[in-house]
């Protein structure tokens, strides 16, 4: 949503990540010319290395159907950014307070929520500390089999949260491990399961035999067990996390394991 966003150019670089996510095909150039603008015009702007005009605003919202005070919004974060005194500016700023609803959430909240519900977030920080990494969204963008857009949005998010830091060429990672706040709704982890789910049934035809493991087993339980079952999955998960990652790192894998209820409740 438009309200989350404090900057015109991430809200235009969302609506490409989700653009290409609904359509592979789709590009910088597609959007560009859904715009009205060329594609270096169009990334000059979204690496803020142009600014758009007022009138320019006023088209590309009405293009990307925003309307009534979504459609203000966007106008007012343009012309804040062209704003030319501090004047201005406060005076901008508190107009798009009252604009944006107050029921609406952003900065470390929505940035931890998408953290944990995208699953290419963890992937970036652990590509970091692979052989033969390179510091270029496109490189990423292409390993991670997602668009351009995305990652560049996930990088200012994992910076944003201080859990990336990019000095030129030199990227590490803030934290060896991530705690997820308790006050993150469950919807972002039900999104992260459900993404790494389907990521597994297509590792079954992209992938060979040599590089995954798919294995199951169905059995009658004791559910009074569960618990127990729970701290040996993990103690499970920890153990193999330390196998695999005590050497030479040279891709990054993801180990997901469920333990569900095959039968239904009558």
């Amino acid at each position: 949503m438009i309200f989350e966003h404090q900057d015109y150019r991430t809200y235009l670089k969302t609506e490409l990540a989700r653009r290409c996510h609904v359509n592979p095909k789709y590009s910088l150039r597609s959007y560009a010319y859904q715009l009205k603008m060329s594609p270096g015009q169009l990334s000059r702007v979204l690496q803020g290395k142009k600014r758009m005009s007022y009138e320019k605003a006023l088209e590309v919202s009405s293009i990307l159907n925003l309307k009534g005070n979504k459609r203000e919004y966007f106008c007012q974060l343009v012309h804040f950014d062209t704003a030319k005194n501090l004047v201005s500016k406060e005076y901008i700023e508190n107009r798009l307070k009252e604009i944006r609803p107050s029921k609406d959430f952003y900065s470390l909240e929505g940035d931890m929520f998408k953290l944990i519900s995208d699953w290419y977030h963890y992937a970036i920080l652990e590509l970091i500390e692979v052989k033969g990494f390179k510091p270029n969204p496109r490189w990423i963008a292409k390993k991670l089999g997602i668009s351009q857009a995305e990652v560049e949005l996930a990088i200012e998010r994992l910076q944003r949260l201080k859990l990336l830091m990019c000095d030129g060429n030199q990227w590490r990672k803030m934290q060896s491990t991530y705690v997820a706040s308790t006050d993150i709704p469950n919807e972002a982890f039900l999104k992260f399961h459900k993404q790494s789910l389907e990521r597994a049934l297509k590792s079954l035809d992209s992938q060979s035999v040599d590089e995954r493991h798919m294995s199951s087993v169905t059995f009658g339980i004791d559910t009074s067990k569960l618990k127990e079952a729970r701290e040996l999955i993990r103690k499970f998960r920890g153990d193999m996390e330390k196998l695999l990652t005590k050497s030479n790192k040279m891709e990054v894998y993801q180990l997901a394991i469920q333990l569900f209820r095959a039968t239904e409740k009558i």
